[in-house]
């Protein structure tokens, strides 16, 4: 006989506190999750959950708005089945949640598998919990309960943005704060590589070297209040858009976007895939 997912977390005694937040949940993700689907699930241990309920000064489950248990569950629920086979064949990169976030996008969540199987660089897949087969799909059963990411969330995950994070804490302004709040924001968001071309292009040796008020104004020329996806800056095709970055006459920068050839901002920096 075959088990749905959640019938498959209720035969595991490690997973009874996934089952009871999935019962206590709004959304009825019971019976979603034990529809056609398929799905990838993401599954964290009880331990996993004492943890998440520590660190965010919860007693218990039932302490947890039920609106917002609902998408941190779904912040571990992929559409399509996705074994560690097909993530190690990527080695790193982002898939969709069904969690909503900003702008009604569902939150996208980080994978690296340079070392085991990692989210958000703070789960992992436990020895043995890749790959548990259900009718409806795949369960990985995780270390860590995966919180929903803010922007500042997303970059420290990702090593590619490890200069990015340096230049938040260093600059002026406070912007690991104000870019962990709820926004909306879209953060055009500079690798490693596109940082260390600025600071040649520039003449400076290192991050340290750039005051930190011009570091601000810089950074804040890359975020756009709001949520503007790809999508729609394709179905706008060219334009200008302001940042948050201040201009000399107290008015915000304006960045200039086209999509005749990708994703281009100022004709020089582009989204990468």
């Amino acid at each position: 006989m075959s088990f749905n997912i959640v019938q498959t977390a209720q035969g595991n005694s490690e997973l009874s506190t996934l089952v009871t937040a999935l019962q206590a949940a709004d959304g009825d993700l019971v019976s979603i999750l034990s529809g056609n689907g398929p799905f990838t699930v993401l599954a964290p241990t009880n331990a996993a959950f004492n943890t998440f309920l520590q660190d965010n000064n919860f007693s218990s489950l039932s302490d947890i708005p039920t609106d917002v248990l609902s998408q941190v569950l779904l912040n571990h629920v992929i559409t399509g089945e996705v074994p560690s086979s097909a993530l190690a064949g990527q080695g790193s990169g982002y898939a969709k949640t069904n969690a909503m976030g900003a702008g009604d996008n569902y939150i996208s969540l980080y994978f690296d598998t340079s070392n085991g199987v990692k989210f958000n660089n703070s789960a992992s897949v436990i020895d043995g919990g890749a790959d548990v087969s259900a009718s409806n799909g795949i369960v990985h059963v995780i270390d860590r309960v995966i919180a929903l990411p803010s922007v500042v969330d997303h970059a420290l995950a990702n090593s590619n943005f490890s200069n990015l994070t340096a230049a938040l804490g260093a600059a002026d302004g406070d912007l690991v704060g104000i870019l962990s709040t709820a926004g909306p924001f879209t953060v055009l968001a500079p690798g490693n590589m596109a940082f260390g071309e600025f600071l040649s292009d520039n003449n400076f040796g290192s991050l340290g070297d750039v005051p930190t008020d011009a570091l601000a104004s810089v950074l804040l020329n890359h975020v756009v209040s709001g949520a503007i996806s790809s999508t729609d800056l394709v179905n706008l095709g060219s334009g200008y858009t302001n940042t948050s970055a201040d201009a000399f006459d107290g008015h915000k920068m304006s960045i200039y976007y086209n999509t005749d050839n990708g994703v281009e901002f100022n004709g020089k920096s582009m989204v990468t895939t």
